[in-house]
């Protein structure tokens, strides 16, 4: 997630570059959910220590299958445009000043290409890339829905999000509502890294970092989970026989 990053063992690592020299201290957390055999929301957290004039530069990278793509820089948004299987990706929640771009079969830096015998060859294939230069808050988060279909025409999918505040409030929660053309919508509420409990905010009461609902077309929640929670109350009803618990011990 971070540019030029080498995953370690540990929660962290250096991030090796010619612009930082010696590397930069860095975590990454995320959060992959998968959702009524439709749709993927995947949750990232990066947290930096760099002092001024040695901010890095954080990029989120996604590789593609070779063949074309769709991209909608404004409204974030790329589409693949296979004969069959396809995916529609939505960034709604991305770190300041992010620019969306499109890579394939560069050399100078390798960016966009895919193995087919490996160590042996590969062949340009469509990098999707979110970069943010000189981030300066020690703090950042992303969400990113990922939507598998078939065919040619990309499902109806509306996304709307607020991200945890990367600045003022280490407590405050993320937000994001999917509607996806069925009539009902999707909530995923969740805190920073998972670390607090979301309280009371965004309409719910709860013990839990993450929430899930699902509401129907009048709005009434049909089914959900929650992590980490032992009560949930959401615009005053008790949900807690509703919703599926978990935790990250399983």
């Amino acid at each position: 997630m971070l540019a030029a990053g080498q995953a370690s063992r540990t929660p962290h690592w250096p991030v090796e570059s010619n612009i930082h020299g010696a590397g930069v201290f860095g975590e990454h957390h995320r959060t992959l959910l998968w959702f009524h055999r439709r749709f993927s929301v995947v949750l990232d957290h990066i947290q930096h220590t760099c002092s001024e004039g040695n901010k890095p530069d954080i990029e989120s990278c996604w590789q593609l299958s070779d063949g074309p793509v769709d991209c909608d820089q404004a409204a974030r948004r790329v589409v693949t445009r296979h004969a069959q299987g396809n995916l529609l990706m939505l960034f709604p929640v991305v770190l300041p000043e992010t620019v969306l771009t499109i890579h394939e079969g560069e050399r100078d830096p390798m960016r966009g290409w895919l193995p087919v015998e490996w160590g042996k060859k590969c062949i340009p294939a469509p990098l999707v890339r979110l970069t943010t230069p000189a981030y300066d808050p020690w703090n950042g988060d992303m969400a990113s829905v990922l939507v598998p279909f078939a065919g040619a025409k990309p499902p109806r999918f509306e996304v709307q999000a607020t991200g945890p505040d990367a600045v003022n409030d280490a407590r405050r929660a993320g937000c994001i509502r999917i509607d996806s053309g069925d009539g009902g919508h999707d909530l995923l509420i969740w805190t920073r890294r998972l670390e607090h409990a979301i309280d009371r905010q965004h309409g719910l009461v709860t013990d839990a970092s993450l929430v899930h609902l699902r509401l129907n077309g009048a709005g009434a929640v049909m089914e959900g989970l929650m992590l980490d929670g032992t009560f949930c109350e959401f615009e005053g009803a008790e949900l807690s026989g509703k919703l599926k618990r978990t935790d990250r011990l399983g």
